[in-house]
């Protein structure tokens, strides 16, 4: 069911990927924020790069994106830098160096789009079960969470409507919180614990909580 981890098999897929990556300005599209590679896989990166206003990814990862053709603006660093990305800077001009200042790659790199006055960020690279570590930015951004095939975004009103497709959908949040989920027939409440998976028919469904929760829905087809 879920996808292999491990992406980067040629760099024929980048090339495809690359070809329809589009910058639109004004933070009018959600940024794409790069944090590792592992939990990528290349239907997910081309969609999300579709469009993509602003890239940010980690040290880590700045120079693989690169090498794929793939234009970053911003790389979050611990400055000064240990290794010299002399030829990235050279070659990604124009590219911002966020300074990480101690904080974790994903904090700097969080309130570096927050200053910049990005509204929306997709994360990729993050997993899911450390989802908690969003939500002191959940009132700025918002933010949805990509780990394998899976995209996770917070419910953070006590009610909720949405269409959803049919199939598997996840519920993540604190163990042992509970989450209602009503469709036209029925109710049911549901506690939460690891992998909390529920199959569910097309159509629009209430999820209601006192807590903030989780939904992951898959996002590759055919997985």
């Amino acid at each position: 069911m879920f996808v292999n981890r491990y992406l980067y098999r040629s760099a024929t897929v980048f090339s495809l990927i690359m070809s329809s990556h589009h910058f639109v300005r004004e933070n009018q599209e959600p940024a794409l924020f790069i944090l590792r590679l592992e939990s990528l896989h290349t239907e997910v990166i081309g969609e999300l790069l579709e469009w993509v206003p602003t890239v940010v990814a980690t040290q880590e990862v700045a120079e693989k994106l690169a090498s794929h053709g793939i234009k970053i603006d911003a790389v979050v660093a611990e400055l000064p830098l240990a290794i010299p990305l002399n030829e990235l800077v050279d070659a990604q001009f124009p590219l911002t160096l966020v300074d990480r200042e101690g904080r974790s790659p994903l904090v700097a790199g969080l309130e570096f789009m927050i200053r910049a006055g990005q509204k929306a960020v997709n994360l990729i690279g993050l997993d899911h079960r450390e989802a908690f570590l969003l939500e002191p930015y959940l009132e700025q951004l918002d933010l949805v969470l990509f780990d394998g095939p899976l995209r996770y975004f917070p419910v953070k009103d006590p009610s909720f409507k949405k269409w959803v497709p049919g199939g598997s959908i996840q519920l993540h949040g604190r163990e042992n919180s509970f989450v209602e989920v009503s469709t036209e027939q029925e109710s049911t409440v549901h506690q939460i614990r690891h992998a909390t998976f529920l199959e569910v028919e097309e159509g629009t469904i209430r999820l209601q909580s006192t807590e903030l929760f989780w939904v992951g829905e898959f996002f590759v087809s055919g997985l």
